[in-house]
């Protein structure tokens, strides 16, 4: 497999690490759980390895890539079997590009800009369905961590979806090998935005602003009394820190606090 990158000049500000392995290219479509006729959404694609395995699933498939020098290859390589977008994924309004039809989205993000391209999904107003991607292990650990070594990613991916960690992809099996290794990562069961997460959210930032400093006085803008009582009330001890909230612990401690 990897004799197919000979021609590729791999591009260092793009985060380029190509997954190289068979193994682990199913593993991470297999993650998806596509159903026949989905539409499936690939963050750069590379030279289609993925691609290859998703299209023996589903027939609906919209590369997005960035590359210009990938386009040519890319479009000659699977004609019109898929739809290619020549654009940044961070630019991209998924309700256009998917005609506002359900879609999952699958990816070996360049690690650099992980967080803004999950943030993006997640938030948006066409959300998907599920998400596949591998990320850097270490960003994987922290968006699953759980009360009490949770972390503001971990909240963030909770208040929208479900978590689930799979296989840890060696570096070795990159081309260019990065330093460190990947992870496959799925977001399921997805939420809509609900009427209060934005405010909830507000307060779960502001309660990691400083991590090791108490909630009560990360969160005084709000009444450091009414703070502690809140805290009391839900049998956590006064001097909690955020990190050891479960999400259920932050949407009650909110409810008290603003009733």
């Amino acid at each position: 497999m990897n004799n197919d990158y000979y021609s590729h000049h791999f591009k260092k500000s793009l985060g380029q690490n190509f997954l190289n392995n068979k193994k682990y290219i199913n593993e991470l479509v297999d993650s998806l759980e596509i159903k026949n006729d989905e539409l499936v959404i690939e963050i750069g694609p590379g030279k289609g390895y993925v691609t290859e395995e998703i299209l023996k699933r589903t027939n609906k498939l919209i590369l997005i890539e960035k590359d210009d020098s990938l386009i040519p290859y890319l479009t000659d390589k699977f004609n019109k079997q898929v739809k290619i977008i020549h654009q940044d994924v961070l630019e991209i309004d998924f309700s256009e590009i998917t005609a506002k039809q359900p879609y999952k989205v699958i990816g070996s993000l360049p690690y650099n800009i992980s967080k803004r391209i999950i943030y993006n999904l997640l938030t948006n107003t066409h959300k998907p369905v599920q998400i596949s991607l591998i990320i850097q292990k270490e960003v994987a650990k922290e968006y699953s961590a759980k009360a009490p070594k949770s972390t503001i990613l971990s909240n963030f991916a909770s208040l929208h979806s479900d978590i689930k960690l799979s296989k840890v992809v060696p570096s070795i099996y990159f081309t260019p090998k990065p330093k460190v290794d990947g992870q496959i990562i799925t977001f399921s069961n997805i939420a809509e935005n609900n009427i209060n997460s934005k405010d909830l959210w507000r307060l779960i930032r502001i309660g990691f602003s400083s991590p090791r400093k108490i909630l009560a006085s990360n969160l005084k803008e709000y009444g450091k009394d009414k703070i502690v009582e809140a805290l009391i009330k839900l049998d956590l001890s006064e001097k909690s820190r955020a990190s050891e909230l479960t999400l259920v612990q932050w949407e009650k401690l909110y409810e008290l606090i603003i009733n």
